[in-house]
């Protein structure tokens, strides 16, 4: 949940930059529930998403760069 939080944050800082185009719609506040139904589900099957994935991705252990 902490890496949700600080992607998150580092989104909002990018965007406010002027750096990330069109909408960014942040998760923060919600992380657990991200982390909740992904670690609920150990196989880690495809579950429906949303504008806001950002969560869903990083707790599915996507990648992430700097």
């Amino acid at each position: 949940m902490v890496l949700v939080r600080r992607f998150e944050e580092k989104s909002a800082e990018i965007y406010s930059a002027g750096k990330i185009g069109g909408f960014c719609h942040l998760y923060i506040g919600q992380e657990a529930v991200a982390i909740g139904t992904i670690s609920a589900n150990p196989q880690r099957r495809l579950r429906p998403d949303s504008y806001r994935e950002h969560a869903h991705a990083i707790a599915k252990a996507c990648r992430l760069s700097r």
